[in-house]
């Protein structure tokens, strides 16, 4: 929740000016602009950029007041959702079958969930970060499809790192990401690890965004407080897998 109509538009036309093909040549970039912006913005964002929505409801129309249906963020154009984001976790209290419910209908309306995992500071203390990753990776691929696994990206996002200037050790991201890929493994009885999309998100800047894409079972990475930065996000960009 930050950023205007005019200072967002700057921001989006900044990191296009920024960028140019080459540094899209080896990487995906997927921008979520708050939901009153994102019109605005896929009408200026270059073609490399792909336009995803920072939430979504569950449903596709209905006396739901307030909420963005799966429906209006695919006809402005989004092909992405964040879903389960902690703040909305946190703050908002969504439970875990609540983020279920909008992963099966981002699915259902051809909509790539973006579904955030993670532990919190007092949970990693209690060596509890498997035992909240499993609950959640878990209940947010309740009655998805086997087939369905290979368009979700999961995003470990450790609360405890997040907006802290503090990121989770690059080792011990790539553990719970292979730790991601094993339970899907086994819930699902889905073994082609090499399509299922884990990204690290948790005070991620241009100085640290190697460490994490040189991972071997990390794919990329969620990017908060830095996307509000052009030369910053740019730089993550440019840094990561090029």
């Amino acid at each position: 929740m930050n950023l205007n109509s005019d200072s967002s538009l700057r921001l989006i036309k900044e990191i296009k000016k920024k960028t140019n093909k080459e540094d899209f040549k080896n990487t995906n970039v997927i921008l979520c602009p708050s939901f009153i912006h994102l019109d605005a913005a896929k009408k200026i964002l270059p073609k490399e950029i792909v336009l995803g929505s920072q939430n979504v409801f569950w449903e596709d129309e209905g006396a739901y007041t307030g909420e963005i249906s799966p429906r209006m963020i695919k006809k402005i154009g989004c092909k992405y959702a964040i879903v389960g984001h902690s703040e909305r976790r946190l703050i908002l209290k969504e439970t875990d079958d609540m983020v279920n419910k909008k992963v099966i209908a981002c699915l259902n309306n051809n909509i790539n969930p973006i579904l955030c995992v993670g532990e919190d500071y007092q949970e990693r203390k209690m060596k509890r970060t498997e035992v909240k990753i499993i609950n959640q990776v878990v209940s947010g691929l309740k009655d998805v499809k086997r087939e369905d696994i290979k368009k979700i990206i999961f995003a470990y996002e450790p609360i405890w790192a997040i907006g802290t200037d503090n990121p989770a050790n690059p080792d011990d991201a790539e553990e719970v990401a292979i730790y991601i890929k094993k339970i899907i493994g086994r819930y699902k009885k889905y073994k082609e690890f090499n399509k299922i999309k884990v990204v690290y998100g948790g005070s991620v800047d241009s100085k640290n965004i190697r460490s994490f894409a040189d991972m071997n079972n990390i794919e990329g990475s969620l990017v908060g407080g830095e996307s509000l930065k052009a030369k910053a996000f740019t730089d993550i960009i440019k840094n990561s897998y090029n």
